[in-house]
């Protein structure tokens, strides 16, 4: 009977110290994990660094900076022919702190957008019209268009159509960027249509609108 007490007794107590034993290693577990979780976290919630200049260093990055969350996810870009002399489109995204933003250009032929049409997207709810260089679009709070006269290949109507906007922000996020979105388009439409596709008669002088 003793024998039996005394086994189980020692049964007990091994069991006892396994318990604690795995309780202690859960424990430590626990906390690793925990740590990890807040660096992760920490570096998702750290200051963006946007570059000095972006989109192949094509455009200055104080543009991107202006657009783009100042906390959060850090800054990466995609870039497609974007500063390729000669292409005919390209595009640059933007991405950082949980938000997108996508510059492209496309040039298109004579007779694609009218300045009717023009007029009327720039005249569209919340929209204003904006021009620069001889281009003529709008800007909104969450992107801007421009239309450039470029003539190419012998079309001497084509057009240099050049865009920046959100492809993913929270409507807070995006609710009062108007100023940004402005100097943003009217950048990329320069870039585009002097150092890219050569269009003629589209000068640095003159501004916004």
């Amino acid at each position: 009977m003793t024998d039996t007490l005394d086994g189980t007794a020692a049964v007990d107590r091994a069991s006892g110290r396994r318990g604690r034993w795995w309780a202690a290693a859960a424990a430590v577990a626990l906390l690793a994990a925990g740590i990890g979780w807040w660096a992760v976290r920490g570096t998702e919630q750290g200051t963006v660094a946007v570059p000095s200049t972006v989109c192949d260093g094509s455009l200055p990055g104080s543009l991107a900076a202006a657009v783009l969350p100042s906390e959060g996810a850090a800054y990466t870009e995609e870039v497609r022919e974007f500063s390729r002399p000669g292409a005919e489109s390209g595009y640059c995204f933007l991405r950082a702190g949980g938000v997108s933003v996508q510059v492209k250009f496309d040039l298109s032929a004579g007779g694609t957008f009218t300045r009717a049409t023009i007029e009327k997207q720039a005249h569209a709810k919340g929209r204003s019209p904006l021009s620069a260089d001889g281009a003529e679009g709008y800007v909104g709070d969450r992107s801007g268009a421009l239309f450039a006269p470029c003539p190419h290949d012998g079309d001497k109507d084509a057009i240099a159509w050049v865009t920046a906007g959100y492809v993913q922000a929270d409507d807070d996020v995006a609710g009062s960027q108007r100023d940004g979105f402005r100097d943003l388009t009217i950048a990329a439409a320069r870039h585009a249509a002097q150092d890219v596709l050569g269009c003629t008669g589209t000068g640095k002088q003159g501004g916004g609108s």
